[in-house]
């Protein structure tokens, strides 16, 4: 009898998920987790409970297994760090590292949207231990503004005038972590989750999923009210979407926050280039059932299904 071959999975909550859907297509699973009890442990052919941190001793256990193919289902920093350190051991991987790296950066996202000439709210960017000078800021951008760590040390926070501007550049401050100050659009805010490979791109659908009201982000307005765009222009955000996916060269399911401005101009928030697709993990009940249970899609398998596309190359 053939030996089913291994993949190794670093996925995070969405662990089990991921896990489970990669045993469907025939193969067996070496899962690496930080937690004991880690999402997906108990289904895991092997599993492997170890700090992502201790990347040596993970490439051992990865080589003991003769695994060559790595699939990416948690875009957490420890967990790019690892990979950038196994692709280096030619270890493949499910996704573009150096544009998921772009895209986990929210400085380098928005310059790299600049560069690309898409839209995006205006900004300015500070260090850490820089002195904040109002008269820069108040000379391009205007209240209300948002304010946002570059590698998510905290959540982005809105700021409706200059004492909560200022008790949240504080933060910053003690967080030690540079920060990008923008313009705040008004309009409608939708996420649209992409699936994408060197050969296909494909924007999934239009939701209406909203970060800052569902996680009651600090200085947002709290308002109920559910804003529909019509068919023409959710037809045209995912061809939009479709396009900077392509050209920032960005592989596996990834999600675009983008808010349709007033002026009828799509300004793309951030990009989340490696989606949770746990749906039984519970650590964000309003991702879950606002945004993964919404829709007819499996995202785990569809993240699968790309990741061994990928593979094919």
């Amino acid at each position: 009898m053939i030996e089913k071959e291994y993949i190794v999975v670093i996925a995070g909550s969405s662990g089990y998920e991921i896990t489970k859907e990669v045993q469907k297509k025939g193969y067996k699973v070496l899962l690496i987790g930080g937690r004991k009890n880690d999402y997906g442990s108990k289904i895991a052919d092997v599993f492997f409970n170890i700090d992502l941190r201790e990347k040596q001793k993970i490439y051992e256990k990865i080589k003991e297994k003769n695994i060559t193919k790595l699939i990416l289902g948690t875009g957490h920093i420890f967990a790019l760090e690892l990979a950038i350190f196994l692709k280096k051991k030619d270890i493949e991987l499910s996704i573009n590292l150096e544009a998921s790296l772009i895209a986990k950066d929210k400085y380098l996202f928005k310059k790299k949207l600049e560069e690309l000439n898409f839209h995006t709210p205006r900004y300015l960017i500070f260090k850490s231990k820089d002195d904040v000078n109002l008269e820069k800021i108040f000379s391009s951008l205007k209240f209300p503004l948002v304010i946002k760590a570059t590698l998510d040390k905290t959540l982005p926070k809105k700021a409706n005038n200059k004492e909560e501007l200022m008790s949240y550049i504080e933060i910053m401050k003690k967080l030690d972590t540079p920060y990008i100050i923008e313009e705040y659009i008004e309009g409608v805010e939708v996420t649209v989750p992409i699936v994408s490979n060197p050969k296909d791109t494909r924007a999934i659908l239009v939701s209406y999923y909203n970060k800052a009201k569902y996680t009651k982000l600090e200085g947002f307005f709290k308002n109920n009210e559910e804003y529909k765009l019509d068919e023409l222009k959710e037809k045209e955000l995912l061809d939009y979407s479709e396009k900077i996916i392509k050209k920032m060269n960005i592989w596996g399911v990834s999600r675009l926050d983008i808010i349709v401005g007033k002026d009828g101009k799509n300004y793309v928030l951030e990009c989340n280039s490696i989606i949770v697709t746990g749906v039984y993990h519970g650590m964000d009940k309003e991702y879950i059932e606002k945004f993964l249970k919404v829709s007819d899609v499996n995202f785990a398998e569809l993240t699968v299904t790309n990741a061994l596309e990928i593979f094919k190359k």
